[in-house]
């Protein structure tokens, strides 16, 4: 490996190093105690550090895709224009009533606490001040990163606060990874293999059942998708 090649193969997993370090601070750290210390002293600055480092890893990895392909036909791109339309499709049959199900009311929480002010804390129990202000009573640092709340919050800051917006980030990211898995299979076996690999992810109750709930299982997938692209 010449050195020009191996400073890009150190360009495109770096990326990996600082959102383990990013992540760290954001919120898997050993004890609860000692993720409050590390975002308290780092400060709403690591949700923007965390969210520029996932855009980054998504865009290596579109690029890389792009760059390892033989050629992205327009057979390619109609492919995957008929996988997102599947998807929306069937995730549009889902009932569009809010779903937020067991333990994704902390990440709900927890997004909203981000977009609010800041904190990463969930409100445990609160009330609703005379100023339609929510204040909390009992709070807490959920065991899960933040990566999924800070998307969502994301969104609230962009489109104002509602809780279907982890709906809507999730349903994103449900036709991202059907797209990502087209890429996957597609560089390594044939078009016809590779559409219905990801007609089959894309039509899969429980790939559909995630894109219309609260849960983060979506974005972890989009990252792992991700990282086999850049492989």
């Amino acid at each position: 490996m010449d050195r020009l090649t191996g400073s890009r193969t150190v360009l495109c997993y770096a990326p990996f190093v600082v959102a383990g370090l990013g992540a760290l601070i954001a919120g898997f750290g050993p004890a609860e105690f000692q993720r409050r210390e590390l975002y308290d002293a780092y400060g709403p600055g690591v949700v923007a550090l965390v969210l520029a480092i996932a855009a980054g890893i998504g865009m290596a990895a579109f690029v890389q895709w792009l760059r390892t392909m033989p050629s992205v036909s327009w057979g390619d791109v109609l492919r995957l224009i008929a996988l997102a339309g599947a998807f929306l499709v069937v995730a549009s049959a889902v009932p569009g009533r809010m779903r937020i199900q067991a333990d994704e009311y902390l990440l709900a929480s927890t997004a909203y606490r981000l977009q609010l002010d800041g904190s990463a804390q969930f409100i445990g129990t609160g009330f609703v001040s005379p100023g339609g202000q929510v204040e909390a009573v009992t709070q807490g640092h959920d065991k899960r990163g933040l990566l999924y709340p800070m998307t969502v919050a994301a969104l609230h800051r962009a489109r104002g606060y509602s809780p279907a917006n982890s709906i809507h980030v999730n349903l994103a990211f449900g036709l991202i990874g059907v797209l990502l898995a087209y890429a996957v299979v597609r560089s390594a076996a044939q078009p016809l293999a590779a559409f219905i690999a990801a007609l089959l992810l894309a039509t899969h109750p429980l790939h559909v059942w995630a894109a219309r709930s609260g849960g983060m299982e979506l974005v972890n997938l989009v990252l792992l998708l991700a990282g086999l692209v850049l492989v």
